[in-house]
């Protein structure tokens, strides 16, 4: 094979090339004709004579300079110094000693990076033979954007546009899809002439749109002669990921135009699009379009796309209305479906019907085996409360697991507060090769917060800055929140400066945690003084003061800050409401109470169940005996909750009037405080 055919040795000092003695001079700048002063042996001593060296020889005469001078300990040295002689050997068209030098690098154990091997490749496709070149790239271990260029414009040049078809498309499943790479091959491609055949475009539309540039997709498109059903639907679906869904179905409309019968995969990718972003109403519109026709009938494919944007954005119930008519049309549900189902079950807390679609798994073997749907059974189980039956036993037949897996039985296991058992579980999930990552310690510092294990949290958050995981504003909500769970106001002050330090967003989420942090730890100050700082005040922050004004005794702020918020043009939402009824009812303000009432009746925020014990609950505890019921939606769990608020300060006239209104019995045992 002649890439390590050509024979060389070293004796001593001097490189013996095959034929070509070199002699080692100092010699570091040459251009094509160099002058050297040569010293000459005469007579007189100071005289010289200047000579002019071919570039050729005089290249020669430094390789062996250049190479024994080599530090091999200094990679960037060795790489730089064999990219300089390759590009002379290319420029001279000196193969013998390029395959030579090529030779060295494999004796002397050089590594061949991205930027050495894309220069000794471009010197094999201008010198060499095909064979040889091919070998060369295939056996490369790391190649970048000039390697691909060099070897897709040697087959160019040979008129193999069938291997330059295939080498491109072997560069996009390797992954080299961003913009700059992407744009330089095909810049190379047009500049050669070489348009290409409908695949090759394609491909091209392909890479450019996965890369996010629709102009150019575009422009591409529009210069097609002729163009089918895929890629109108890749110029669909570029505009769908954009949120653009104007231009995509301007796209469906001109493919009817053009001949091309818009198909399955055009509507799907519509619906998909619409259902994400909550836009039920059109994304049925399509959905009925293809329940018209035959062979664009629904598939499983669709009904997923519909059941899942649902669940994203918060119509559980209605997720599972649709997925029961899949069910009864007879379509089989596949991993995603059951995985969003899973996920309703666990959101809606429908234990038994997560058992019967966990049943149903059981009897499919693809599904059982499923990574994805096992991971929604841990988390439903979890959140079951089933930890050690559920959680625990699903994620033990996992064989391959992965991060998320790891993530949600630590979660399970955190959700309990079993401190012991996440540390165990960190140590095991260590030992295979898994990494904590952000979300990891999000997860452990969100869910022992809301288990009321502040100090635990704490510790967790500690472990992930210690080991130089940098947190996020996620974590930064979580660990002040736990901050105020612990009334650690010396860590909650730490974390605030932490944030101003780091630069870290002051998000909504931030800025809300650092109120509840201050009131928390008994600084209301502080949390008028963070609130006051901000440049805009959006209802949450409004939300987050009132709660905290509330939950400090200060029930006469909280409703000061009600009226104030009104008049800055802030719109209060059921949030708010609930806040200012709790604080309504610890100052027994029922005059306060029924104006914020009448409040909630016009603007239609009496839907929320929230809301509707929020009220119950205010008439309660302000001592009312005669409130508005029937103004209220009211169900059997508010009417306990009331219940007991009357049993607590000896409202008898209250229950009485409770019972004219709901007509049950109730049994009530009242006796008046010792």
């Amino acid at each position: 094979m002649a890439v390590y055919s050509t024979p060389f040795t070293l004796h001593h000092n001097n490189l013996c090339l095959q034929n070509h003695p070199i002699v080692a001079l100092n010699l570091h700048h040459h251009r094509r004709f160099s002058t050297i002063i040569k010293y000459v042996n005469s007579s007189k001593p100071n005289h010289t004579t200047s000579i002019c060296v071919p570039e050729h020889e005089l290249m020669l005469m430094n390789v062996a300079t250049v190479l024994h001078s080599l530090d091999l300990t200094n990679p960037d040295q060795c790489v730089q110094s064999y990219a300089l002689i390759l590009r002379n050997c290319r420029k001279l068209h000196n193969l013998q000693l390029g395959l030579q030098l090529h030779g060295h690098m494999i004796v002397t154990g050089v590594d061949l990076c991205e930027f050495l091997g894309s220069q000794l490749l471009e010197f094999y496709c201008k010198l060499s033979t095909v064979d040889d070149t091919r070998k060369l790239f295939d056996e490369m271990s790391e190649r970048n954007v000039f390697s691909w260029t060099s070897v897709i414009g040697l087959y160019s040049e040979l008129g193999d546009y069938e291997e330059v078809i295939s080498l491109f498309y072997m560069m996009n499943d390797q992954g080299l899809r961003d913009y700059k790479s992407g744009k330089d091959v095909y810049d190379y491609m047009t500049s050669i002439g070489f348009e290409g055949n409908n695949y090759v475009k394609r491909a091209f539309l392909d890479m450019f749109l996965k890369c996010g540039r629709m102009d150019i997709a575009r422009r591409l498109f529009e210069q097609m002669d002729s163009v089918d059903v895929v890629m109108c639907n890749m110029m669909v679906s570029g505009y769908v990921s954009k949120r653009d869904f104007e231009r995509a179905l301007r796209y469906v409309d001109q493919m009817r135009l053009k001949g091309v019968m818009p198909d399955r995969v055009t509507y799907n990718t519509i619906l998909s699009g619409l259902a994400q972003v909550g836009r039920f109403k059109e994304a049925a519109k399509y959905f009925s379009k293809m329940d018209g026709f035959g062979e664009l009938e629904p598939n499983i494919v669709s009904w997923t796309a519909i059941i899942t944007g649902n669940m994203q954005n918060g119509s559980p119930s209605r997720a599972l209305n649709i997925f029961r008519k899949m069910i009864n049309r007879g379509i089989k549900p596949n991993s995603t479906t059951i995985s969003s189902v899973i996920s309703v079950c666990t959101n809606l807390c429908l234990e038994r019907l997560g058992k019967e679609i966990h049943g149903y798994c059981i009897k499919t073997e693809e599904l059982d085996s499923n990574l994805v749907v096992n991971n929604a059974l841990i988390d439903f189980y979890s959140k079951s409360q089933n930890v050690n039956n559920g959680a625990r036993k699903n994620f033990n037949k996992i064989q391959h697991k992965d991060l998320v897996s790891w993530n949600s039985i630590r979660a399970a296991y955190a959700t309990k507060g079993c401190r012991d058992d996440v540390i165990k579980l960190l140590y095991e999930m260590e030992l295979q090769g898994f990494l904590p990552d952000v979300i990891t310690w999000n997860g452990l510092i969100t869910r022992f917060t809301q288990y009321g294990d502040g100090k635990t949290a704490l510790e967790f958050f500690a472990k992930m800055c210690q080991l130089g995981v940098s947190p996020n504003t996620t974590s930064i909500s979580g660990i002040l929140t736990a901050c105020a769970q612990s009334k650690n106001l010396k860590m909650g002050k730490e974390i605030h400066n932490y944030t101003i330090r780091n630069g870290i967003e002051m998000a909504t989420g931030v800025r809300s945690a650092l109120i509840a942090m201050y009131s928390g730890c008994d600084d209301l100050e502080a949390s008028y003084a963070v609130f006051n700082g901000l440049l805009t005040k959006d209802v949450v922050m409004w939300n987050s003061l009132i709660a905290a004004s509330g939950k400090s005794g200060f029930g006469v702020g909280a409703l000061d800050l009600l009226r104030e918020m009104k008049l800055n043009n802030a719109q209060p939402d059921s949030v708010t409401m609930i806040s200012v009824l709790t604080a309504c009812s610890k100052l027994a303000a029922l005059r306060q109470g029924r104006e914020i009432h009448q409040y909630i009746i016009r603007h239609g925020l009496d839907s929320s169940n929230f809301v509707c014990n929020a009220l119950i609950n205010m008439y309660g505890g302000c001592g009312c005996d005669n409130p508005q019921f029937t103004c209220i939606p009211y169900n059997s769990l508010m009417i306990i909750k009331v219940l007991d608020d009357c049993v607590e300060i000896f409202n008898c006239s209250l229950i009485s009037v409770l019972y004219s209104h709901v007509r049950v019995n109730i049994l009530v045992v009242c006796r008046k405080p010792d």
